[in-house]
């Protein structure tokens, strides 16, 4: 009876998932002479691609949080598309929480001001956003508290930048002999 009442006022639409496998889209309506029509559709194949979408982009995200060097990604015009939880904490950057876009100028600003002045960061903006034949290179940088960081930048698919910040791994100190191995296990 709710569904026929909600039907006649053109306000019945539900999703339902159905025991085996399958999505319906159900969508109830008036018709003259107080018929009532029902339309089913079967979105089982829309319900799940983006279930297959999501668990892809979800599989993604996660492994760029598990990566220790903090990631960013630029598109083409310099907006902010994606980071990882390295980057968010090293730059005090969410862009989900964000409502304007983060764009390469603002992050270049931070960057620049975390640093020892660089000319690196016109060319990285200018890089971003550029629309010719790109190859990966990396520079040196030094944060202002002494650390060494190698800042790589690698140009990925559709017109996006890869912007990646490295810890430089300290050499083994030649004076102790260590040479970084250790026995775990005889």
């Amino acid at each position: 009876a709710k569904l026929v009442a909600a039907a006649s006022d053109d306000r019945f639409r539900e999703t339902w998932n159905l025991a085996g496998g399958q999505t319906l889209d159900v969508t109830g309506r008036p018709y003259p002479d107080g018929a009532i029509a029902f339309l089913f559709n079967d979105i089982t194949a829309e319900v799940s691609l983006t279930r297959g979408f999501r668990t892809e982009l979800e599989t993604m995200q996660s492994a760029l949080d598990v990566m220790e060097d903090a990631v960013a990604v630029f598109n083409q015009r310099g907006i902010l598309t994606l980071c990882n939880d390295a980057y968010t904490r090293m730059w005090q950057v969410d862009p989900d929480t964000s409502i304007t876009d983060a764009t390469i100028l603002e992050a270049t600003q931070d960057w620049k001001s975390a640093f020892h002045p660089s000319p690196v960061w016109p060319e990285l903006r200018d890089f971003v956003t550029s629309d010719t034949e790109r190859a990966s290179w990396d520079t040196e940088l030094r944060s202002r508290d002494g650390r060494e960081v190698i800042c790589r930048i690698d140009p990925i698919c559709y017109g996006s930048t890869l912007i990646r910040f490295c810890q430089r791994a300290r050499p083994p100190d030649a004076s102790t002999g260590d040479d970084g191995l250790q026995i775990v296990s005889a």
